[in-house]
């Protein structure tokens, strides 16, 4: 993989999480704090938790449901968000 470097370390960062889908996570508690990328399912515990980790950039939400997106809605700075239809 060749990365493209800006100068700015966030674009570098955002741009070399881009690539391939984001970790998923079963507990967002587990979640290191610095996290940038991250998948979520309606299997995922602790989604209240989305607003804490507040390095996220980009987040993957596969068969979100209505406490999936609320929860979503608190991770403020997230700048990149992909919701897929179906958890299977």
């Amino acid at each position: 993989m060749v990365r493209i470097g800006t100068g700015i370390r966030d674009i570098d960062d955002f741009i070399a999480a881009r690539g391939d889908t984001p970790p998923e996570a079963t507990d967002v508690r587990d979640v290191e704090p610095d996290a940038r990328a991250l998948t979520v399912s309606s299997m995922t515990r602790n989604l209240e938790r989305l607003a804490e980790l507040r390095a996220l950039r980009r987040l993957a939400a596969r068969a979100p449901r209505d406490e999936t997106l609320r929860s979503i809605g608190g991770a403020v700075g997230v700048e990149d968000l992909a919701l897929f239809g179906d958890d299977g």
